[in-house]
């Protein structure tokens, strides 16, 4: 008497035609993940935008201590570059504001919404509106 497990039909053997069929699908969806995970993380870039300050100069600077008060007219002069070699990069607007001790001590300097060709550099020089500021 032949035990279930002993079944020549039921049995799988690593050189059975089906035993190859099976294995197939496995191998091609291992391959696909492999291969997302490749271009996602060894391929792709990770490289950000570079923001830099190239120069901040101050006009009319006045400090009241007895006041406690500091105000001047704030121009700043700022670098962005794409870092990609063949992607575009879309800027929506945003602002910079001057601050010390976590309290703006500028008013703001805003930025419309742009967009960057690859590896290119853009200067953008703005002056900022004074702000009063107290409790420095």
């Amino acid at each position: 008497m032949q035990s279930a497990s002993m079944d020549p039909e039921k049995n799988i053997n690593p050189g059975d035609d089906a035993f190859r069929g099976d294995c197939i699908p496995v191998v091609f969806v291992a391959a696909i993940y492999f291969g997302f995970f490749f271009i996602s993380f060894l391929g792709g870039s990770n490289d950000h935008p570079q923001i830099e300050v190239n120069s901040v100069s101050i006009d009319n600077f006045s400090v009241s201590v007895s006041e406690s008060q500091l105000t001047g007219n704030w121009s700043i002069i700022l670098s962005i570059k794409n870092p990609y070699k063949d992607e575009i990069i879309s800027y929506s607007s945003f602002e910079l504001h001057v601050s010390y001790k976590k309290e703006f001590i500028s008013g703001r300097m805003v930025i419309n919404g742009f967009e960057q060709a690859a590896g290119e550099e853009n200067l953008f020089g703005r002056s900022i509106q004074p702000l009063i500021s107290t409790n420095f």
